[in-house]
């Protein structure tokens, strides 16, 4: 049987790698043996045994703008030692193609990679040729759900208490929104597919039952952009009866009180409110264009069901100044909130703000591109400026920005 290993280069606050192991299960469905290497959690000696394999057909990698140098050192090293052939997808070999066309990596990937990989393993097996840049959507409406027993979860959770532990699920790909600073509907397309309801929830059972986790995130860009499914999930997600504590990513405005009680009769209790800022122009500008008073409204409809809610809001945009930065610090503070997580706005390869600011930049040190991190000047702040405002205000009120 042919063998494909799939790898994940060390990452900061790993989480079980799900692009992969939905990878690995479509492939299973094929009738390869797939291997995983996370080398947030595996050290390098492992990899090396599993690259030694006789059986081993190709090589897999996903890829990230923080992990990017890594990655390319990475597949140097495989090609050079194994001469394997590379495979690379993930996010950033989706909008940055062209900064992976060296000459040791066989295959670049955009988008869904599951028919990809398929066409790409059967080309190699039959010693064919295909196009070096590969792109495939695929129906994710029938996906095998993801390959979990490919990886050791304890080594994801060693020492976290039993209440704080949380695994995630994907359920959807795409975003019909255009958010300045997200490529998400450039790597999955701007209409949102779904996962059928029966699969999404009989993996649900399994992370609950096998895998022992009672909190789960769904993991989407945007769950509740198409609320015909969210109903009809919820609705037969309450049947099920099952003891779990779900929470969704969302914008401010794709949310109703209707939603929102339906929500919370399933199981939802917690939501991550990406709210961005505290300034309406800012809002306006960076495709979010609701109002203060709509964002202070959608709390108090969230609070009054008992959400839990955490709001994550984004600094350093390049027409702030530092009173604009301030009083998006004021405004969280002052809104109903249980946690706050603020992030140094990126300008990631494939967003519209890279493309309208890229003159802005101040390194392309991708190891930087974190969201901690100013890597761009804005027109009144400098990055070190807004790296200081940042550092001062996490400082100060003691706000993890995990």
């Amino acid at each position: 049987m042919s063998s494909i290993l799939l790898i994940r280069n060390k990452v900061n606050l790993p989480t079980p790698p799900l692009g992969l192991l939905f990878l690995a299960s479509y492939l299973e469905k094929y009738g390869y043996n797939v291997k995983i290497c996370d080398l947030s959690i595996e050290d390098k000696r492992l990899l090396y045994e599993l690259l030694s394999s006789e059986s081993l057909l190709a090589v897999g990698m996903t890829s990230n703008v923080s992990t990017y140098y890594r990655d390319i050192e990475l597949s140097r090293y495989i090609k050079n030692q194994f001469s394997l052939p590379i495979i690379i997808g993930g996010p950033h070999p989706s909008v940055a193609p062209n900064e992976y066309m060296y000459e040791w990596i066989d295959y670049i990937v955009i988008g869904d990679g599951e028919e990809s990989l398929i066409k790409i393993l059967n080309a190699i097996k039959n010693n064919k040729k295909l196009d070096r840049i590969q792109k495939n959507t695929v129906d994710i409406s029938n996906l095998p759900n993801p390959a979990r027993h490919l990886v050791d979860y304890s080594k994801y959770y060693s020492g976290v208490n039993e209440r704080e532990k949380k695994e995630f699920v994907f359920i959807s790909r795409g975003c019909p929104y255009n958010c300045i600073f997200c490529a998400g509907p450039k790597i999955f397309g701007s209409r949102p597919r779904y996962r059928n309801i029966r699969n999404v929830i009989s993996e649900l059972r399994e992370i609950r039952e096998k895998y022992k986790f009672k909190n789960i995130r769904i993991a989407d860009d945007l769950f509740v952009a198409d609320k015909k499914y969210v109903f009809q999930f919820c609705k037969e997600l309450y049947k099920e009866g099952l003891d779990i504590n779900l929470d969704f990513q969302s914008r401010i405005d794709t949310v109703d009180e209707n939603i929102i009680k339906i929500m919370k009769g399933a199981g939802f209790n917690g939501v991550f409110l990406g709210i961005e800022s505290g300034n309406e122009e800012t809002l306006r500008k960076i495709g979010k264009p609701y109002s203060i008073k709509k964002i202070e409204e959608t709390i108090k409809l969230l609070k009054k069901e008992g959400y839990f809610i955490t709001g994550s809001f984004t600094i350093g945009y390049p027409w702030e100044k530092k009173d604009d930065i301030l009083n998006t610090f004021r405004f969280a503070r002052n809104l109903e909130l249980d946690r706050i997580r603020v992030y140094i706005i990126t300008p990631l390869p494939g967003t519209d703000l890279y493309d309208k600011y890229k003159d802005k930049i101040v390194t392309k040190n991708y190891d930087l591109y974190d969201t901690r991190h100013a890597v761009m000047d804005g027109e009144y702040l400098t990055a070190h400026e807004i790296q200081e405002l940042y550092e001062s205000y996490m400082k100060e009120f003691e706000i993890s920005d995990n």
